[in-house]
Order: C-alpha cells, then structure tokens, then sequence
C-alpha cells in the first residue's frame, strides 16, 4: 500500500455458468389446401336414406398441422338454416378413398346464406392432423321427407333436360365422356340457372355446393369423392369441390 493510495488487489476467479440458449421467436406458417376455381356443377341430396357427403384428398406441406379454418362455396341453398356435419378421414391406401374418422367428437356446420363462399373458423376445436394425406368431408343433414321430395324432383329435373334438348334449346348439351373407372357416361347439362326451370320452385329446401365438373392440369392433385349414404360406397367424381382449408404448422 503506498501513502496517499489506496491499491486494492483482485484475484480472478473462473465461474461455470448454465448455458444460455436463445431463441428467436417461432414463425408459423399458414397454408391453404384446395381449389376455388370453376362456375358449375351442383352436388345435392339424391338419395333416400341418410349420410351422403363429399370429400376431397388433401396434402399438407408438413405435419403435423393445426386447422385454422374452412371455406366452402355454395352453389344454392333455399334452406333458412344450412347445416353439414364436417368429417376429416384418413387416406385409406389400400382401397384408395376415404378411411378412418379422425375426429373425436362432432362438429356441425350451420349458415343462412343462399350462395357464395362460406367460411368456418375452426381455431377453437383444437384439430391437429398428423396424416400425410387426409380428406376433408361435409354430410348433408336432411330430414327422409326432404329426401324423397328431392329425389322425385331431380328426377324431373333430368327429364326436362332430356325434353329440352330434344327440342333444341341451345343452352342444354348432351355429354359424353368417361368416369374415373374409364366407363362411358352420358348426361344432359343446362348451360344456364337451374332456377329458370320451371320446375325448380317445386323441389323441398335443399343446399347444393359448387364443383368444377372435369379435370385438368390444376385440379388432378384435388379428388373428390362422394357416398350416397353412410355406409354406401365412396366413388371418385370427374369434378372438383370447391373448398379450401387453411392449416398452420
């Protein structure tokens, strides 16, 4: 110690601290599935007993993913209140459609709009799917009455095409082409609004969705399938449903 200082002498000394890590806050990313292109085809309710629905094959780029929320177009709907019971199936690989259920419990859809894109927001049920492939599903929900009504109008509604273009209204066509199973089908298509039919204000409240009939370059990854029932048998439709589900992961 010198006189007017005072020195004080330090020792070092090494201390082992915990690692520290940083991390940067985590982005996730959203994705939307499906296809929201075409202006034609209508699914609707053609069959007696319950359960029919339609489903499309999706693919996520990552999984596991979170379902943030669903869009579906309407083509029509003269219900006050629509409703769909929402279905996620696993891809059955094997027979090529739609497998297993993956949700646990039940989720029914319900809106009053009349046409247009409705949207879903499905944040609060939690789903994670953790499936490669996977399908997303809607089911009619009508009452039997409304089920018969419908069948015997649509019906009719094939009928008067045939009629119309026999007589040679240039809004009806006949086509010709081939299912997904390579076998010839013919049917009778209304270049118009199924509303100007006469018949159409006959027919019970039904909702129709929006599908864009053939394939193309763009929509071959989309599949769509239909059931008549709930225990009937899924066949691939020549179209493509207009629907899109946003996925986080």
């Amino acid at each position: 110690m010198e006189s007017g200082s005072d020195v004080i002498e330090l020792i070092p000394r090494s201390t082992l601290l915990d690692n520290i890590v940083i991390e940067a806050p985590r982005i996730h990313k959203k994705v939307r599935l499906g296809w929201m292109g075409g202006k034609d085809g209508v699914l609707p309710l053609d069959t007696i007993q319950g359960g029919g629905a339609v489903a499309m094959l999706l693919e996520p780029p990552k999984t596991p993913c979170f379902v943030d929320r669903i869009q579906l177009r309407l083509m029509y709907n003269s219900k006050d209140t629509l409703a769909f019971r929402l279905h996620f199936y696993a891809y059955d690989s094997i027979h090529d459609q739609p497998g297993r259920e993956l949700l646990s419990k039940e989720i029914i859809l319900k809106e009053q709009k009349r046409y247009g894109w409705m949207s879903f927001d499905l944040k609060e049920y939690g789903i994670v799917i953790d499936e490669a492939k996977f399908f997303i599903g809607f089911e009619w929900i009508d009452q039997r009455n409304e089920r018969l009504k419908m069948i015997d109008g649509l019906l009719d509604w094939q009928r008067w095409k045939e009629n119309e273009f026999k007589n040679g209204n240039p809004k009806v066509e006949l086509i010709n082409t081939i299912d997904m199973d390579s076998i010839p089908v013919s049917y009778y298509k209304y270049n118009g609004n199924m509303m100007n039919w006469p018949g159409f204000k006959e027919l019970p409240p039904f909702t129709g969705l929006m599908v864009e009939t053939g394939k193309h370059k763009k929509t071959m990854g989309y599949r769509t399938f239909e059931r008549k029932t709930s225990f009937g048998k899924w066949n691939e439709l020549n179209s493509t449903l207009n629907t899109v589900l946003t996925v986080v992961y």
